[in-house]
């Protein structure tokens, strides 16, 4: 337990003999292209504008109102640049919507909801017919969308189309569908609706692409998911050399507990602390000192004598770039452990550092012209690097200030502690722990700590070690209630909908994992208590606890297991007896689909996995180090999908 209480400490020491986190180097992979599929969803979105036919006359000009809830997904794919020469000179919120006189057309774009519908509503029946409007739905109007247009008499007023924006890149391997909503109405809800549209977008990747060659599975989602694949396969045309190889689809419910935990890599913890804004940016709040002169002297002295105190702090907002795609010390570190993070700055720092040394000591006078043109194209390069690392210096300082409190690490302790008893599952043991865990969440709600930082951890306590005793359990709501709100009641219910809460003897706890589960995917990597007592043997237990421990603090995902072993064996595969026994442990559908294609694969074709119902940063993390252990063509050049990219707070928000 020692050693989870400090994993965020500056631990320079501790990581100067792991060479991986001492390279400053970013090591070279190779990446999927995405251009072609930014092109294909630009000409999908702009072929929709053109059936408009807005004219694109200067003095009619066309304004754009956006959903904010997929903002931040448009602006991954247009540009301003390119709206512009479609005629779009306006852009705005429906918060902010305001039409100029120039203004003849606007489009709605948005994921029909009530309330937009409603404002789309009202702003048309205080003009009528003094403008154009046109709705393009996200992803499509579905029944009751179309009801709720019908409803408020917008069908007359109305040119509606439907667009995808399908799998939305946010990294060189990473795609994301952003529907914030899905797991609640899937998985909650039951509302297979959005499935359909996730199989277009698999079949329009291949129809780019290549086809798959097998689908493997885990999950009634997936299932329904691999379906409508098979049965629009067909519309895929022949491709020589496909760039994707195996698609696996996990449904999010196989394993919730890397949802709840805290994330520890580096960019896991900016989203956990600060939270990053589509793949691209974070907001900091920092405290402004305001000074004044004030008098110190008596009034009636004179000459007064005045100081410069400060009167107030104020709160900044500071909007930091965070990019993956531009900013290559983050695309180096940002699956790394947050711990090591000082050690990486600091190196680079010093190899900054020599690189403006070596501009400072060059002797232009004793240079030739070809010299001092090769000295003067290092410059910018040695500046970009520099103000990266001041970047990310400010990012580090932010979390250190959060992360060095007590309270995160017995977060941290409390967790591991829930897990690593799973794994071991002692006699007694799990009653102890989530007494112990219990009187820690009470202490949390007493101290009214964030809502959703107890509910992790409580929902945590439900998935593993679990809650014997009703009347803790009811207790612990209660004091929930008590200091939360009556109105977060509703809040409770939900989640034990959703099968998060709820004591042993309750049905609901349907995701709810065993210790079996932990023992036979070996989901807990303790250092401490590796076998053999010898000291190379102790060497290979903290060696194999590196690899794993800067993503959950020694524990494994069950996902990332199960891809492990599923893509370890190339002759046998997923049709490994083994593995079967213990996927079968899990009470959901697996299956396994060989597709009929003509296509050839090789080492450079790709696998994609496929997060049916939302990802954490940590997570695409865990699966990444696979690569780095196996080696490139051995079945782990990843691609990754996801219906969302979540965090804790923002998953059981949505619910």
């Amino acid at each position: 337990m020692n050693r989870n209480s400090k994993s965020f400490s500056n631990s320079n020491n501790n990581n100067s003999n792991n060479e991986e986190s001492a390279s400053p180097e970013l090591i070279g992979s190779v990446m999927f292209d995405t251009t072609d599929w930014i092109k294909l969803k630009t000409l999908q979105f702009f072929s929709i504008i053109d059936s408009f036919k807005i004219s694109l006359f200067l003095d009619e000009q066309v304004t754009l109102v956006i959903d904010r809830q997929i903002s931040g997904p448009f602006s991954l794919i247009f540009t301003l640049q390119q709206l512009n020469q479609r005629g779009i000179h306006n852009l705005t919120y429906f918060e902010d919507l305001k039409v100029t006189d120039k203004t003849k057309s606007i489009i709605f774009l948005c994921r029909p909801r009530l309330e937009l519908i409603q404002k789309i509503s009202q702003f048309i029946q205080q003009r009528q017919n003094s403008l154009k409007y046109y709705l393009i739905a996200i992803p499509n109007l579905d029944a009751s969308s179309n009801y709720l247009l019908e409803s408020e008499g917008l069908l007359d007023y109305l040119k509606f189309e439907s667009y995808d924006f399908g799998f939305i890149p946010y990294d060189n391997d990473f795609f994301s569908m952003e529907i914030a909503d899905f797991y609640s109405r899937c998985f909650v809800e039951n509302d297979n609706y959005q499935l359909n549209s996730i199989g277009k977008s698999f079949i329009k990747l291949q129809q780019l692409y290549g086809p798959f060659k097998t689908i493997v599975g885990k999950g009634s989602k997936s299932s329904i998911i691999c379906d409508h694949i098979e049965q629009f396969q067909t519309l895929i045309p022949p491709i020589e050399q496909s760039k994707l190889k195996t698609l696996i689809l996990i449904d999010r419910t196989v394993d919730l507990i890397p949802l709840l935990c805290t994330q520890q890599t580096y960019q896991g913890l900016i989203d956990e602390e600060i939270k990053i804004s589509n793949s691209q940016s974070i907001v900091i709040e920092k405290d402004i000192e305001i000074r004044e002169q004030v008098l110190v002297s008596p009034p009636t002295q004179e000459p007064k004598k005045f100081e410069e105190r400060v009167v107030r702090i104020e709160k900044e907002k500071k909007k930091l770039p965070l990019s993956p795609f531009s900013d290559l010390f983050y695309q180096q570190v940002k699956d790394l452990s947050f711990s090591s993070i000082p050690t990486m700055l600091y190196l680079n720092a010093q190899s900054v550092s020599d690189g403006m040394n070596e501009l400072k000591k060059s002797n232009s006078q004793l240079l030739s012209l070809p010299e001092i043109k090769k000295l003067l194209s290092k410059i910018p390069d040695v500046n970009k690097k520099q103000q990266l690392l001041e970047l990310h210096t400010e990012i580090v300082e932010e979390l250190l200030k959060r992360v060095n409190s007590d309270d995160f690490h017995q977060k941290i302790s409390i967790e591991f502690e829930m897990l690593f008893q799973m794994s071991n599952n002692f006699i007694g043991s799990n009653g102890s722990t989530a007494s112990t865990v219990l009187d820690f969440i009470e202490n949390l709600i007493i101290r009214k700590k964030p809502m959703y930082q107890v509910l992790r951890l409580l929902s945590i306590c439900c998935l593993t070690v679990g809650i014997k005793d009703q009347k803790q359990y009811q207790d612990i709501l209660k004091s929930f209630i008590h200091v939360y709100g009556i109105q977060e009641m509703t809040t409770l219910m939900r989640l034990e909908k959703a099968g998060l809460l709820g004591n042993c003897s309750n049905n609901n706890l349907k995701y709810k994992l065993s210790s079996q589960l932990f023992k036979n995917f070996n989901l807990i990597v303790d250092a401490e208590n590796s076998s053999g007592s010898s000291s190379s043997s102790k060497d290979k237990g903290n060696d194999k606890l590196k690899e794993y421990d800067q993503v959950y603090q020694g524990y494994i995902p069950l996902i990332t297991r199960i891809i492990e072993e599923g893509q370890k064996n190339k002759q046998q595969g997923w049709f490994n007896k083994s593995l079967e026994s213990k996927l079968n442990s899990i009470d959901q559908p697996f299956f396994i689909k060989e597709l009929q294609t003509t296509s050839n694969y090789d080492l450079n074709s790709f696998t994609m996995v496929m997060f049916v119902g939302g990802v954490s940063f940590a997570e695409i993390s865990s699966l990444r180090t696979l690569k780095k252990k196996y080696g490139r063509g051995s079945g782990y050049d990843f691609i990754f999908g996801t219906t969302s990219l979540i965090n804790g707070d923002n998953f059981l928000k949505n619910l």
